[in-house]
């Protein structure tokens, strides 16, 4: 009568491999338990707030004054759902064209919030508003730096005219900072 040997496995295998590590003074590293990884979280969000802004811009820069109330909704996903076709088309990444296409309704839900809640009304009271990316001149010179933070807006800017308490424009007085000539820009 031959005997067959079983083959088990010792159970100090696993425990010998976690004593070497602990030796070596290293420590094991353990997974993401949400999946994924920290990076494309942060990726994912970047082209969340990339759909968002970008929606909110390119509806301003297409509809202009008529960037209001419903025309303005569908703006922000009219131009949010270009931005996701060209990402998908240019980086052939359906995710992250998704992503953008969810900032562009970000974008929509938080203009809702400011429209019809109290909420919007309040914070926008707060002075918390956006910069206005069409104002945003480089460089920033003050039209009277001492007593404002009006930036003085260049020739052909803007069809704008600040008219000061004297009933001159601003800048065109002797008093300017710039020796009254006119604007520094031309």
């Amino acid at each position: 009568m031959a005997r067959t040997r079983k083959h088990h496995r010792r159970a100090t295998h696993n425990t010998r491999r976690k004593h070497h590590a602990r030796r070596n003074g290293r420590r094991r590293m353990h997974r993401n338990p949400f999946g994924g990884g920290w990076s494309q979280e942060i990726t994912n969000a970047l082209f969340v707030i990339a759909g968002a802004v970008g929606s909110k811009l390119g509806a301003q820069l297409v509809l202009g004054t008529n960037n209001t109330g419903v025309m303005g909704y569908a703006g922000n996903l009219a131009v949010g759902g270009a931005l996701a076709l060209g990402t998908k088309a240019v980086l052939k990444n359906g995710k992250a064209a998704a992503a953008i296409f969810s900032g562009a309704v970000v974008e929509v839900v938080l203009r809702v919030i400011s429209d019809y809640t109290p909420f919007g009304s309040y914070v926008s009271g707060l002075g918390m508003g956006d910069y206005f990316a069409s104002n945003w001149v480089q460089p920033q010179r003050y039209v009277d730096a001492l007593n404002s933070a009006q930036v003085q807006i260049p020739a052909g800017w803007a069809p704008t005219t600040v008219v000061s308490s004297s009933g001159v424009p601003a800048g065109m007085g002797s008093d300017s900072m710039y020796g009254g000539g006119g604007s520094i820009y031309g």
